[in-house]
Parts: C-alpha cells; structure tokens; sequence
C-alpha cells in the first residue's frame, strides 16, 4: 500500500512539473502584439433572400526578432445563435498574395458555440511584421428582431490575448440592401459586455468602423439594420430535418414493424387450431402434469403450489402447517409413500424437492429461505416449461418474414444513437427528442424481440389447453350443476364418479384442488371442500393447516416458486465571442461589445 501511495505521489509531482514547465511556453507564444487589423465585409441578398457575407481580413503581426512563433491561430464563429452559418474559408495569403500555408480544425466550447481554428504558417519561426490575409465567406449572417432585421457582427473577438494598435472595418452593401437599409446604425468597442460607444460612419455604398486601440480581449462590434423581411431568416439547427423530421421517420418505422409483428402474430404464427367448443371437465389432460400445465396457461407461478398440494392429495405426502415455527418455514413435507409416485412428473417432483431422499419418513422443511431448496424448486419449475416443448409447444420452422421486422427494429435502434449523438454534438434539445429517441431505442429493442415466430401450442398442445378450459369450467360450475356432470354422457365416459356417493365427490374434489390452484380459484374451492368436509370426513389428512382448510386459500403465494431464495447469480467482475447574444444590436435592445455574430479570437503558434 504504500509502495503504491508512493508511485501515486511521484506521479502527481511529475505531472505537476509539466504542468509548469509548459506553462512559461504556452505563455510565450502569446507574447506579441498586433500592429492592425483591418476587415472588409461585403453583404448581398441571394435570390431566394438568404443573406451573403464575403470577408477579407488582414492582420499584421508584431513578432519578436528571437524564436518564439511560427505563425498566428484564428479562431472564426462559424454559428450565428443556434444558426449555422456556412463559414468556408476561401484562402490565406501575405500582403503580396503570396500563399501563406495553414491547416484548418473544427471545435466547440462549453457554451455550444462552434468555431474554425486556422492555424498559420509553418515549423518555421517567423519575426518582426508579418501580415497574413484570410478571406472567407458566411451566410446567414442576419438576425430578426420584431423592430426590424440587423447585421450585428463582432469585428475582432474578444478571445485573443494579444493588443491591437488598431482595429477598424467597412462594410459594403449591394445596391439593392442599400435600399433596404433604415439608416441605424451602431458601434461598440470594449470587453465583452461593455456598451462603449465608438465612431461608425455611414459612406456612399456602406458604413465604416473609425481605427480604435484594443488591449488584450477588447472588441469591437458594429451593427447595420435593415427593414423587416430583407433578409430570409436562417433555420435554426434545432429547426432542421434531422431533429424534427427524422424522429417521426424512426417512430414510423418502429410502428409499422411492430404493427406487421403483432399482424403475424394473431393472423399467421397462430396456435395450432382445436375444437373450438369447450366441455366442462374433471379430469386433467392425460400424461400432463400440474406443473407443465400450469406453464401451458401462463400461470407458472402457480406451478410449485399445485405439485405439492397434488403429492398430498395422492397420498405420496402429508403437507403439515406447524404455527409454533418461524414464518418462514412454518410448512414441511413428510413423506407417506414413495412408492405411490408412480406419474413421472409426481416421481421427478419428489426426488427434487427431496434431493434424492425421498423415502418413507423423510422430512422437508419448506424454508423460504434455504437457497438450496430455492435452486432446487427454481429447476424444478423450469423443467416443467420446457417440457413441453416438442409435443405441447413449438416454434416450427424459421419463417423469413421475421427480416422485415428485424431489421427495421435494427435500423431504428441505429438511427435512433446517432441521432442521439448528434443532438450532444449540436446542443439540442426538444420534447420531440426527448420522448421520441428513448420510446425509439426501448420500443427498438422490444420489437426485435417479438420479430421472431412466437411459440404456439402444437395440436396437442391445443387438445390440452382446451381440456384444461374445460376443467375451468367445472370449477367455476354451480354445485348442481357439477353435479349434473358427473352424470352426463360425458361424464360417463371418464372416471365414474356417483353423484350420490359424498365421500366419492369429496375425494373427486381433493383430486381437483392441485388443477384449482393452477386456475387461481382454489380459494372458491378451499370453500367448496370445507362445506363439503363439514358434511363428510375427509378422505385424507393429508393436508393439515393449524387454522383450517381455509388455510388452501393461501397456498398459491405461500408456494410461489418466487417466494424461495436462490443462489445469485457470480457477477464478473472561452473562445471569444461567438454570437451568443439574441438581443437587438441597437441601443433600446442592449447592444454591446462581443455581443453580434463573427468575431471569435486567436492567438500565436
């Protein structure tokens, strides 16, 4: 441990050395100033009003005669609000209009504001006055306002460290914005924020900026306007097709995939076709367990309950409620007779639950939170649903219908991270986007999950699941008329129980209680049994509850396989102004230095 603080201590002292052996460097390249910086902007309407800027800026650098820089960076705005304004970068020359070579990036600051950084000049050092001239175009340089429309632009920026002996700029109108103009005008100079007024100056085809000194991060800004409509306004980011079209294109998709999903599944992938005419039954389907049964319906939490409740009324084992024991091991099973499980799914559940101990005399206690018993129980149960596959249930063959689910599934799910990508790379956020990329990724997900053939009953699956009906029916019958069907043909024609005979009705009731557990309405039958119990001995005492029969009622959630413990499963292990302002560039809007678009900073390399 303290070899390792050690390591950590020299790695911290290390990195804070760099820290300031940089920074002395950092600082030098920024140790110059600038002679002047001049701009010309030329504005112009294209035909379908969309607003047209050209700039040319030169910029004469004031290097030491050492070796300190190589050039100059240029950071230039290239969003106006939440606007893109197409900034494309023409060239970079001298003042002969020899080329100066450059490399050009792309960034964002924390404010969202995106920029071009041009970074001048080569691996050689320069000195003494260096001009560089960088040309470049805009559009959708104009902001509207309900008084009127405005070109409110930052000439220098306020990001750079260095003075300027003088900043001045003109603008040039094309004869039809000449037209077009209201004769407002303003200009402010400072850091940013400040509302310093300086000298702007109205000419035959334009308005000029006065030369003003700046110090490090002081700007200077100039404001035009011009009458409502001169200008189409830009769209928003936020405003175009991929944040508020593409989301209803990838929830469209995601409907008409899961729409065609659900279409297969209740028109084509369907079960297996039966009778179609339901007969009330007593007797459960033939080689079918309560368990498997009780997965064939959906109700496989009711599986557990009705298998031991079934070994009881068997006589395999006695189910016996002891109220002097903690809650949660208030029940145990003792075995009766082993030999008596002859039904495989009966012998399977008590070697199972008994760990291959089942002999006569044994004892289990059904504790709740033995995590062996919870695994035993949890295979148990699972073995159950899968037995009946492939005789019961069955997915049939691969249908390749399931691609033009799947796929549109995938491609909404794909769409649906890009799109969320690009709203974090561009700063957006709507309703829209909020609710519709989460519903498109989930439902992506569920929709792929359902693309597949579903499983369906089998014919005998279908027989069964009938059958089982069936015996629903029976359960939910009136006493007479249960009665009546024990006497009917149809009845007849099964174990012949004689409605006349109450102990073998009793018994006939017991046998039936594991199948009203797996329909959920062994609490009206526990009432049946205790009227009936009232009436006749109980053929068995087999299941023994502290607070009587009645007790049946809560067998369903005492038993729930979930109810158990389990063995958990083993876990692996600032730029400068950047046209962030929106308010109007004149005096009754709050007009202010670094406050309109262009502008940015820069600094030397």
């Amino acid at each position: 441990m303290i070899r390792r603080i050690a390591a950590f201590a020299a790695a911290l002292l290390l990195a804070a050395g760099a820290v300031l052996a940089a920074s002395p460097a950092s600082a030098g390249v920024d140790d110059f100033e600038f002679e002047s910086m001049s701009v010309q902007y030329s504005l112009s309407r294209d035909a379908d009003g969309t607003a047209r800027l050209h700039v040319v800026e030169t910029l004469v650098a004031l290097f030491p005669d050492f070796d300190q820089n190589r050039g100059i960076l240029r950071d230039i705005p290239t969003n106006l609000g939440r606007v893109d304004t197409g900034v494309d970068i023409l060239s970079v020359t001298d003042e002969n209009g020899d080329p100066v070579p450059y490399e050009e990036s792309r960034w964002s600051d924390y404010l969202g504001d995106d920029f071009i950084e041009l970074a001048l000049g080569t691996d050689e050092f320069v000195h003494g006055r260096t001009t560089y001239v960088i040309e470049w175009t805009a559009h959708d340089v104009i902001r509207t306002f309900d008084s009127g429309q405005e070109f409110y632009w930052d000439v220098n920026g306020t990001g750079w460290p260095q003075a300027f002996g003088a900043v001045s700029a003109t603008l040039q109108l094309s004869p039809e914005l000449r037209a077009a103009a209201t004769g407002e005008t303003a200009c402010y100079f400072g850091y940013e924020d400040s509302d310093d007024r300086c000298e702007i100056t109205t000419t035959d085809d334009g308005v000029e900026v006065a030369p003003l000194a700046l110090t490090a991060y002081q700007n200077v800004s100039m404001v035009v306007g011009f009458e409502p409509g001169t200008f189409r306004e830009g769209t928003p980011v936020d405003k175009t097709w991929p944040f508020v079209v593409l989301p209803w294109v990838l929830l469209g998709v995601l409907a008409a995939a899961g729409l065609l999903a659900a279409l297969l599944r209740r028109f084509l992938w369907r079960h297996a076709p039966g009778r179609g005419i339901i007969v009330p039954e007593y007797e459960g389907p033939e080689d079918l367990g309560v368990m498997s049964a009780a997965h064939l319906i959906g109700r496989s939490s009711a599986a557990l309950p009705a298998q031991i409740v079934k070994l009881a009324v068997d006589d395999i084992v006695q189910l016996v409620e002891d109220p002097e024991a903690p809650e949660h091991r208030r029940f145990r099973l003792d075995v009766l007779d082993a030999s008596a499980a002859v039904y495989p799914p009966d012998d399977r559940a008590l070697r199972k639950l008994f760990e291959k101990k089942a002999k006569n005399g044994a004892s289990l206690p059904l504790d709740r939170k033995n995590r062996k018993l919870g695994d035993r129980i949890a295979s148990l149960v699972a073995q159950a649903g899968t037995g009946l596959r492939p005789l019961y249930l069955s997915r049939g063959e691969r249908s390749p219908l399931r691609r033009l689910i799947f796929w549109p599934a995938v491609a909404v799910f794909v769409g649906a991270i890009g799109l969320l990508v690009w709203c974090g790379i561009q700063d957006v956020g709507s309703p829209l986007l909020s609710i519709g990329i989460p519903v498109a990724i989930l439902g992506s997900f569920v929709v792929m999950g359902y693309s597949g053939k579903p499983e369906r009953r089998t014919a005998k699956g279908t027989a069964a699941y009938e059958q089982l009906l069936g015996l629903r029916e029976y359960l939910q019958l009136a006493e007479a008329d249960r009665l009546r069907v024990l006497q009917s043909p149809q009845g007849a024609v099964r174990t012949r129980i004689d409605p006349n005979d109450s102990a073998a009705v009793v018994k006939l009731y017991e046998r039936l209680l594991p199948w009203a557990i797996v329909w959920g309405v062994e609490k009206e039958w526990a009432a049946e049994l205790a009227a009936h119990y009232s009436e006749t001995a109980p053929p068995s005492s087999n299941l023994r509850f502290s607070s009587g029969f009645s007790s049946l009622a809560s067998l369903g959630t005492s038993f729930a396989a979930s109810s158990f413990a389990t063995t958990p499963p083993v876990s692996s292990s600032s730029s400068g102004s950047g046209g962030s302002s929106s308010s109007s560039g004149f005096s009754s809007g709050g007009g202010f230095s670094g406050g309109g678009g262009g502008g940015g900073g820069g600094g030397g390399r």
